[in-house]
């Protein structure tokens, strides 16, 4: 902007002559008044800066810096400004329906999934013929089973998951169509199985599912109520701590389809104050260090500190595997990022059908700590 507004201050700068040519003939229809006032910070100089600089280009550092999207988290904030794309409905449906591993849903999850990979393959003209794909007023469908056109999908995926395939490799249509040309027999889809019943993706509610033709009237469907609160027995709970029973007062009081964002952010803390609590209860250390320079432990180590000393107390090892894995799962509110993504990152959503079987998988652990 100083080169702009003034460009006689290039002379002392050593900057190449076309890229000064360049600026000097910008500078002669720059118009400050259309990009003033400008939001920002000064520092005196580089060395002030210096730990903010750091803190911009070295990553999420536990919430101090910036946390970055994966390439999912993206796409799910399309999906916000109702853009949601084929590939987002693909991974949709490989999730609900792909008889996926933990490990490999984590996979998927990653920041380092190329979902852009994924899409180009699922956006091949030629590729979705040979997977028994379409797409039809920007939904994905089929008219295979869904059994088949999982098939495809869940093996590039994996694939890509696993780094085995990069976007360089599927850049034009040609190498699309011999990506899936190639896929190994199992992994293909059986299309003389394709029918005139395409089905989106986003209507499969059962992997090949039949309906069964009938004269007579069906009897309407009763719809699943409609979750209103996290906590379905909040008298469950005899909380002992002042603030963390308000905090669980107010989870049970604000209803998910209102106020998403703020049961999301509580429940995080709950999880945090109550382990703690439980620690504290027992004796156990959370903090270590020298006096003077004590430090906290991470919550997973926390978390992992009071299951095995419930696990040895006669606690039954099975009820905290979901609570495991919800820690080991970046969409998943209990996760360690969670609370930081939350107050660092704006285009961060929680979803509200996620949260009561968050807290339901949960619940055997707190139930542990307030019975």
């Amino acid at each position: 902007m100083k080169v702009l507004r003034n460009p006689t201050s290039l002379e002392h700068l050593k900057v190449p002559a076309d890229l000064a040519a360049q600026l000097k003939e910008l500078a002669k229809s720059f118009d400050v008044t259309q990009v003033e006032p400008i939001s920002c910070t000064e520092f005196a100089d580089r060395a002030a800066a210096a730990s903010w600089i750091e803190l911009r280009h070295t990553g999420p550092r536990g919430g101090r810096g910036v946390v970055p999207w994966s390439s999912i988290a993206r796409a799910r904030f399309e999906e916000q400004r109702d853009k949601r794309s084929p590939v987002l409905q693909a991974v949709d449906l490989l999730l609900r329906h792909g008889d996926l591993t933990e490990a490999e849903k984590d996979q998927i999850h990653s920041a380092d999934f190329n979902l852009s990979t994924f899409a180009r393959i699922i956006g091949g003209k030629r590729a979705k013929e040979l997977m028994g794909l379409a797409i039809r007023n920007g939904k994905l469908g089929t008219g295979l089973p869904i059994s088949e056109a999982i098939k495809p999908l869940k093996r590039i995926a994996l694939d890509i998951a696993a780094k085995h395939m990069k976007v360089g490799a599927v850049m034009l249509k040609e190498q699309q169509e011999a990506v899936v040309s190639a896929l190994p027999s199992e992994a293909k889809p059986d299309l003389s199985l394709v029918t005139d019943e395409w089905r989106p993706f986003d209507d499969i509610v059962e992997v090949d599912e039949q309906p069964k033709p009938s004269t007579k009237k069906q009897p309407s469907v009763r719809k699943a109520p409609v979750r209103r609160f996290v906590v379905r027995d909040p008298k469950a709970f005899k909380i002992d701590k002042p603030r963390i029973r308000e905090i669980f007062q107010e989870i049970c009081d604000l209803q998910l389809d209102q106020h998403v964002n703020a049961v999301a952010v509580l429940m995080r803390v709950f999880l945090e104050l109550s382990t703690e609590a439980y620690l504290e209860r027992h004796g156990m250390p959370f903090e270590f260090g020298p006096v003077g320079r004590r430090k906290f432990k991470k919550l997973s180590e926390k978390i992992s500190d009071a299951i095995k000393h419930m696990i040895d107390a006669g606690a039954d090892q099975k009820q905290f595997s979901a609570i495991e894995r919800a820690l080991k799962n970046d969409q998943s509110v209990f996760s360690i990022d969670f609370l930081h993504d939350c107050v660092h990152n704006s285009y961060s959503f929680p979803v509200p059908g996620d949260l009561g079987p968050t807290w339901d998988n949960a619940e055997p652990f707190f139930a542990r700590i307030w019975s």
